[in-house]
């Protein structure tokens, strides 16, 4: 979770990309709508808007490879940085 910002994200084991021989995980910056688990919302149905998404630097040896998790903080200088 970005406080600043008030976005989530969500990162997405390796995907070939178009265009590329490689895999990449994809890290996504999303906004979270609504609160279904205080509103008694269907949990079934989408509750979240994709923002930006970007591919990892880092390359995997297949698709059920990428990332165990990350970890978002705020650096001393105040840009936020995410840790996988």
């Amino acid at each position: 979770y970005n406080k600043q910002l008030r976005h989530h994200l969500a990162v997405q084991e390796s995907i070939k990309l178009d265009g590329e021989d490689v895999y990449r995980a994809v890290i996504m910056q999303i906004n979270v709508v609504g609160r279904p688990w205080l509103e008694g919302q269907d949990w079934h149905v989408p509750k979240w808007r994709l923002l930006q998404a970007c591919p990892s630097e880092f390359n995997f040896t297949g698709d059920n490879k990428g990332f165990e998790g990350a970890l978002g903080m705020a650096g001393i200088d105040g840009r936020f940085f995410l840790l996988g």
